[in-house]
């Protein structure tokens, strides 16, 4: 039945945004209590992670774990 299966995805899809809604305010609060310090090195990081072939977080090249 179409009506039911547009049914059930509007309401799929306001869960999810929800979830993600609640995440984001959850990164932000997380974020909020980090030092200037913690936060710089959180940009670092992430910096660092998105770079492929880079250095891995925590400084090593070597593709091995």
């Amino acid at each position: 039945d179409e009506a039911k299966a547009v049914a059930t995805v509007e309401q799929v899809l306001r869960i999810e945004n929800e979830v993600k809604k609640r995440q984001v305010m959850l990164i932000v609060r997380i974020k909020n209590l980090l030092t200037a310090e913690q936060q710089a090195k959180l940009r670092a990081l992430r910096d660092a992670a998105a770079k492929p072939g880079d250095a891995s977080p925590d400084g090593n090249t070597d593709a091995t774990p």
